[in-house]
């Protein structure tokens, strides 16, 4: 019987030469990772406007969220899944551009979004969903990225979407899962279904709830699939209790969106209690209140929509 695999491709880094005759490789992975990190960020300020809120104000949001995001998918990932190499080379955790893990990614990002709401006095809620919509768009390139690299190496498959001739190991070459292209596909496909939900307005906070609920359970099962480190040395994922950190991470992070559920869908009256969009110069220059005590007043912010009046409303009610 006839079986029909997606090829085997290896796309090399392209050598940039540089005036010090040096040359500067750029890799697919680095190019479609730079490019989600626009889309999303390019339809982050799409739904902040659509909420009323400056682009500029997302960008900022956005900054604290893809700097902490990067630092802590790369040393998570050292920590996690190569703690014997930190003992050889303890400088490799802060060699950033030498690995990353997505749940590293994926906390580092909501950290930088809860310090960032914290700074300005934003809802987190309201930010959240902003901006997981916009991070969903963008892990489509993520994951092709990864595809490109073949970063993640499944078991040996007859499955029709298997990768012929995966070299990893040792030859003969196998078709082989691969991880990366599964997680582009559900990626794309959730797409779809957050633009089909999208036709009809939402609680604040549904998709920043949805979002983990949706994904958590997918990666956890997809992980089963993933070699062991005894089967492709440096490729493999290291496991603690017979399970990979993705899986321990999909556990957590499957139970941490009924809070956020609870907010969107059982006490709506909480689940919009955004702070007012207001550049800090623009307040300081049409309020004589002290810049301390300036949040406080009553009054005397101007509003750049009226969906930001409802909010403060919200909040105050």
């Amino acid at each position: 019987m006839l079986a029909l695999y997606i090829p085997w491709i290896e796309i090399g880094p392209w050598n940039i030469p540089l005036p010090t005759g040096h040359k500067l490789p750029i890799h697919a992975f680095g190019i479609l990772v730079a490019t989600g990190v626009l889309v999303g960020a390019k339809i982050a300020d799409w739904r902040a406007e659509k909420a009323g809120i400056s682009p500029a104000v997302t960008s900022d949001a956005v900054s604290w969220v893809v700097i902490l995001g990067f630092l802590l998918a790369h040393v998570l990932d050292v920590i996690l899944y190569h703690p014997q190499r930190i003992a050889e080379d303890p400088w490799l955790l802060v060699k950033f551009w030498q690995g990353l893990s997505s749940y590293g990614g994926f906390l580092g990002g909501v950290l930088g979004l809860w310090l960032w709401c914290r700074k300005r006095k934003m809802s987190m809620m309201l930010m959240g969903e902003i901006l997981a919509y916009g991070f969903l768009f963008g892990w489509v390139f993520g994951r092709l990225g990864c595809f490109t690299a073949h970063d993640h190496p499944g078991t040996v498959t007859t499955f029709f979407l298997a990768v012929d001739n995966y070299q990893v190991g040792e030859p003969p070459f196998e078709p082989r899962h691969d991880l990366g292209l599964y997680e582009a596909l559900w990626a794309i496909a959730t797409v779809g279904v957050f633009t089909w939900l999208d036709r009809k307005p939402r609680p604040t906070g549904f998709y920043f709830a949805l979002l983990p609920m949706m994904y958590a359970p997918v990666r956890f099962f997809l992980d089963f699939l993933r070699l062991r480190p005894e089967q492709a040395p440096g490729r493999g994922d290291i496991r603690y209790l017979d399970l990979t950190p993705g899986q321990w991470a999909s556990i957590g992070l499957f139970s941490r969106p009924y809070g956020s559920a609870y907010l969107v869908c059982i006490r709506p009256g909480a689940r919009c209690p955004a702070w007012p969009i207001a550049h800090d110069r623009q307040v300081k220059r049409e309020s004589p209140v002290p810049h301390k005590r300036r949040r406080r007043a009553r009054g005397s912010l101007r509003f750049s929509s009226s969906a930001e009046r409802h909010h403060l409303s919200n909040a105050q009610r």
